[in-house]
């Protein structure tokens, strides 16, 4: 899936749908079935309220909202978002996805291959999403 938004810029829907299945069956099994119900409805809020706030901006600056996911975003994008928030709490669901962009946006000013060049966030987002995993890990683990 990282390779393919690397390469080809497309990640393909049945490979977010294993990879949401699989990690949040593992999270159901881990944390519970209501906490992990929780962390879902609070932290698509999250995911919502971002959307909102580019379609705000987007419509600000006179931009053609209706090509949210044509020219700014995949929809393997949002998908892969929507995959990991049930993964985290929600106030470590913040600092992960303010991560994600971040760092997407920094990588790809250091590699992209041309100036009109998208940017590959679910291969840069899945690699904070790896680091992020392991700190929660070791902060339930071993502790803070």
């Amino acid at each position: 899936m990282i390779r393919d938004d690397w390469r080809e810029r497309e990640v393909k829907a049945w490979h977010m749908a294993y990879f949401a299945f699989a990690l949040n069956a593992f999270f159901i099994r881990q944390i519970g079935i209501k906490l992990w119900l929780d962390q879902l409805i609070l932290n698509e809020l999250i995911v919502g309220i971002y959307l909102i706030t580019i379609v705000g901006y987007l419509l600000v600056k006179r931009l053609p909202w209706r090509q949210l996911f044509q020219s700014y975003f995949g929809l393997g994008d949002v998908l892969f978002l929507v995959a990991l928030a049930p993964c985290f709490a929600p106030q470590f669901w913040l600092g992960v996805t303010i991560t994600c962009f971040l760092s997407a946006a920094l990588l790809h000013l250091l590699f992209r291959k041309n100036e009109n060049d998208t940017v590959p966030f679910v291969s840069y987002g899945g690699i904070v999403a790896i680091l992020a995993f392991g700190v929660q890990y070791y902060i339930q683990t071993y502790g803070a």
